[in-house]
Order: C-alpha cells, then structure tokens, then sequence
C-alpha cells in the first residue's frame, strides 16, 4: 500500500460541481432534491430556484414550480 493511498483512504470523497466544475469534497455540496445533480455553495447561491426550493432551474421548470417560486419571492 503506498503513501497516496493511506492518505486518501480517512478523506471524504470528491465531487464535481455541474455548473463550474471544480471538485469539491462530497460534504460541502449541495445536491437538487429532485435529480440530485451536486452543486457547489457557490453556484447554488447563485441559482434562485436552489435558494429558494432546493431543486435546481432544470427540475423547477419539468415540476412547474415556477409559480410558486414567484409567490415566495
């Protein structure tokens, strides 16, 4: 067993974030309820649909959410 692999094996697993694409440890994404695509903090604060209903823009408009989302708002 070499060094790399001991170290890797206590860390939590990576992730890639669908909008940037930049790897972020599992724990700190956020996933859509929906379809569970994985998000990082960043690109999901960004979304409103994320902020607000917790599924990304592609599942709010299949689920019709969209007006509800423009109650809350």
């Amino acid at each position: 067993m070499g060094k790399a692999s001991s170290e890797r094996s206590g860390s939590e697993s990576m992730s890639r974030c669908s909008v940037c694409g930049r790897e972020f440890p599992e724990g700190e994404l956020v996933r859509c309820s929906e379809c569970g695509r994985p998000y990082c903090r960043g690109c999901a604060g960004k979304d409103p649909s994320m902020r607000a209903l917790g599924i990304c823009s592609d599942c709010e408009e299949a689920h019709g959410a969209e007006e509800f989302l423009d109650e809350e708002l």
